[in-house]
């Protein structure tokens, strides 16, 4: 099966069975599909697909962004900013951004792909990223720019 065959069955899975680790992703491609693939490569299809993990009260799982796959990095970035941040505060040189609960790390990560140059780190608990903001720039300019790049600006 080439590449693009097994991001295709990855996405059906995705869409039609609720998925919570890479382990049941790559168990459910193997008996719907009898495909085989290591973790890296599921890692690696993932990504590129702009899968997130998500949670709610039933737990985690997977999920594809707005139902389609992004063409572009920066706009997976994009949407998942637009799907995840709740609110965005800043003080001082520190920018903290508000998710849902088991949002935090995919949203840092995220951040931190996107490269603001601003920042100089994040640190994510489960609903809450603290973003450093390098000396001698505004964090309010840091925050507006998350909020835009959230759509929410």
């Amino acid at each position: 099966m080439s590449k693009a065959e097994r991001q295709k069955a990855i996405l059906k899975i995705i869409r039609t069975t609720r998925i919570a680790t890479q382990h049941e992703l790559r168990e459910a491609l193997l008996k719907k599909f009898d495909v085989e693939c290591d973790q890296a490569t599921m890692s690696r299809d993932m990504k590129e697909l702009g899968l997130v993990r998500l949670a709610d009260l039933e737990g985690p799982y997977y999920a594809l962004l707005n139902g389609a796959v992004a063409e572009r990095e920066s706009s997976t970035e994009a949407l998942l900013l637009a799907r995840l941040v709740r609110g965005v505060q800043h003080s001082g040189n520190l920018v903290v951004i508000h998710t849902d609960a088991a949002n935090a790390h995919p949203v840092a990560e995220a951040l931190d792909r996107l490269g603001i140059p601003d920042i100089i780190g994040t640190v994510a608990g489960d609903n809450t990223i603290l973003a450093v903001v390098r000396e001698g720039a505004k964090a309010k300019k840091v925050a507006d720019r998350i909020l835009k790049e959230a759509g929410k600006a």
